[in-house]
């Protein structure tokens, strides 16, 4: 799964990166459906922390505001997606 999630957040990545905006939000909005798929797994102190990073995706999507959202999920996503895979801790 966390290789499907880094494949999505690298090619939404490279579609902000090549000013395809509208294609990087459908991206995203497909890609929140993925990542949601994690929730189910996550330990209760987790699904608050996850959240939030959803909401800031979404948040960044509706002020177009494309480079927040590539920051968000590289510096955010990324960290979450490894850290749950190191046992869910922070």
């Amino acid at each position: 799964m966390r290789q499907t999630l880094e494949k999505w957040i690298e090619s939404t990545q490279n579609k902000i990166f090549a000013y395809q905006f509208k294609e990087a939000g459908q991206e995203v909005l497909s890609g929140v459906e993925l990542f949601a798929g994690v929730a189910g797994g996550l330990p209760k102190g987790r699904i608050e922390e996850f959240n939030s990073l959803i909401a800031g995706l979404l948040s960044a999507l509706q002020k177009n505001d494309y480079l927040l959202l590539a920051d968000i999920l590289e510096y955010n996503i990324k960290p979450f997606l490894h850290s749950i895979e190191q046992g869910g801790k922070a």
